[in-house]
């Protein structure tokens, strides 16, 4: 059946969202194998008719997760190994996933009606056996396997622009001006994605969409910041212009609209988490930049209290990023264990 279905993959545009034809040929096909079947019996061979449905729904759900790249296995595992560093999205590759994830979505609504429907036909010493948790758990799982690649494939085009970050020399910067190519670069980026995919997927996996890539690109400011040596003070106010013009792209990426200005589509608003998480992380960098700033005698104490969860690594990051010598370094660094 399984093969039947998807042997003409084409999208099904007419419902709310854009979903895989095959899975709403497959839900059409159990509903009419149940109408045939219960007019027959409803009895044991209508029991194993359903596990026929089970092992079916299985095979589409593997067959969906084919779509995938091959390095995402497993939803509950992170992607570490070098193939999914280097991953890219290919070109509208975000539209076919977004595809996946709707046909997941689908799937997972539309299954908990069907378990109703066989349990409601089939008879009552078979009622308890009727169970399709398992399947509909296995459809979340592909849909957010899918959401862990387009999270991942616009992550990855953004690392050149961190690198570009912490290869400015900051130690010889003059002027303050407008933000960084850097952080253009990062808008320009983003811009062609979000719309797309707000447009693409429901509102609650775009929400699930931002807030899994605020928790996966957010951080990255940060950790870029402190691999930057020997920045000065114009440097460091600089960069504080450039963590603000991220903030304020990264706290209206829910409403980004393709040219970047705001836009407000229906009911699509930004959620009060997605604010508070962005706005605490920026608001830890800007923190950790106006250290670079603390004079020398102080910074112990400020560092204590202004990243008060840092490390010795942590610490040793502020100083090379104020250019101390060595024997500074082991003084403070002593005295920031204490």
């Amino acid at each position: 059946m399984v093969n039947d279905v998807m042997a003409s993959e084409i999208v099904d545009r007419n419902g709310a969202l854009p979903v895989f034809s095959s899975s709403v040929n497959m839900f059409a096909y159990i509903r009419n194998s149940v109408k045939r079947c219960t007019a027959l019996t409803v009895g044991q061979t209508f029991f194993d008719l359903q596990l026929e449905f089970k092992y079916c729904l299985g095979l589409y759900a593997n067959r969906l997760v084919a779509k995938l790249p091959g390095f995402i296995t497993d939803s509950n595992t992170p992607p570490t190994h070098a193939a999914a560093a280097k991953w890219r999205l290919a070109d509208k590759q975000e539209e076919e996933l977004c595809f996946v994830i709707n046909t997941a979505e689908y799937c997972a609504d539309t299954l908990p009606s069907l378990e109703d429907v066989i349990r409601l036909k089939i008879d009552k010493a078979f009622t308890d056996a009727i169970e399709l948790s398992k399947e509909i758990d296995t459809y979340h799982d592909v849909a957010a396997a899918a959401m862990k690649c387009i999270v991942l494939g616009i992550e990855n085009i953004l690392d050149d622009d961190w690198a570009t970050m912490q290869r400015v020399n900051w130690g010889t910067v003059e002027t303050v001006g407008d933000e960084s190519a850097y952080v253009l670069a990062i808008a320009d980026k983003l811009r062609p994605y979000v719309p797309t995919l707000r447009s693409m997927l429901s509102s609650l996996y775009f929400t699930n969409f931002c807030d899994k890539f605020a928790a996966s690109v957010v951080p990255k400011v940060l950790q870029s910041i402190v691999k930057c040596k020997r920045v000065n003070h114009v440097g460091t106010q600089q960069l504080l212009l450039d963590v603000y013009a991220l903030k304020t792209l990264f706290l209206n990426l829910p409403v980004m609209g393709k040219e970047g200005e705001v836009q407000i589509v229906g009911a699509t608003t930004v959620p009060a988490r997605y604010t508070k998480f962005v706005s605490n992380e920026m608001a830890h960098v800007e923190a950790v930049l106006k250290l670079i700033g603390t004079p020398n005698e102080m910074l112990v104490d400020s560092f204590k209290i202004m990243w008060p969860e840092g490390t010795a690594e942590n610490f040793q990051s502020i100083l090379n990023m104020k250019g101390y010598r060595t024997n500074d370094d082991e003084s403070c660094i002593y005295m920031a264990r204490e």
